[in-house]
This record gives structure tokens, sequence and C-alpha cells, in this order.
């Protein structure tokens, strides 16, 4: 009965290779599995409320380009010694959204979930960056009040 129908009917073999060609185009550019906010906190070493004040894009080569951005931090919800403004410097990949962003975070109002890397120099010494939590496509958060409240409940 099974062949007879795919034998006989075009519009179901039609059908069948789209929803294919679909779940195999999709799963190769498809977005990480979505972490909770909760999550997010837990992971991060330093979540700031900061407001991107600059936005910068160049290109960086055939596949990605580099992106700068300027924030200003306007309160501290986590972590400790976090300065007053912070530069993000990063690469934007516009073919895929697996790990990375397709495009810059515009200027506004944001929640930013950031990892803080210890660098040592040629010269032995030591210096703190910040980088974006991984995967970088949920490392901020537009700013509004629930999300605020969620994060000070994670953080009791």
């Amino acid at each position: 009965m099974k062949k007879y129908l795919l034998k006989r009917s075009p519009l179901l073999q039609l059908a069948l290779l789209w929803a294919l060609q679909t779940i195999i185009a999709g799963g190769l550019k498809s977005a990480p599995p979505m972490i909770s906010i909760a999550d997010r906190v837990r992971a991060a070493d330093l979540v700031l409320v900061v407001q991107v004040e600059e936005v910068r894009l160049a290109e960086f080569n055939q596949i990605s380009k580099r992106a700068h951005l300027h924030l200003s931090v306007q309160s501290v919800l986590k972590g400790s010694d976090a300065p007053a403004e912070l530069n993000l410097a990063f690469l934007v990949f516009p073919e895929t959204v697996e790990n990375h962003l397709r495009e810059p975070i515009p200027k506004g109002h944001y929640i930013v979930f950031l990892k803080r890397k210890t660098v040592i120099k040629d010269d032995q010494q030591s210096s703190t960056a910040y980088v974006m939590l991984e995967p970088r496509t949920f490392a901020f958060v537009d700013y509004n009040e629930e999300v605020y409240q969620e994060i000070k409940e994670n953080l009791e």
C-alpha cells in the first residue's frame, strides 16, 4: 500500500522531498538550543545592565566581519570590579547562527552576560579580558523589567 501511494502521488513525493530538504538544510544552519536566563546567570562571571553606545563593523574575510561594541555600564547585577565602560571585539558570521552572531548588536539598552578571562602577555604580566558568554547568540538580552527581576531572583 505504501509503495502504491508513493508511485501514484507525485504531490506526496514532492512534499516528502521538500520536507527532507528543509530538515537537512535547516539542520546545518540551525541555532543552538535556547539557554534559560537562570543557566546564563550561573555560567556568567559578570552580568551587567549596559547601554550600547557605539557599533562598528568592518570586513575581516570572505565569511566573517569584525565587530566592535562600546558599552557603558549602568549597573552590575553579578560580579565585582566591573569597569564603567567596556569595549567588546568579536567576529560575526552572516551565513550562520550556530554559535555566533549573524550581525552585531544594535545600539540600545541590554543585559549582557560575560565571562572573565585571564590573559598572560609575552612579558608574563597578566590582565583581565571580558568575553561574551558562549554561545554568543545568548550573551545579550534586550533590557526589560521582567528579565531584570528574573535575574535578581536567580541571584538570591
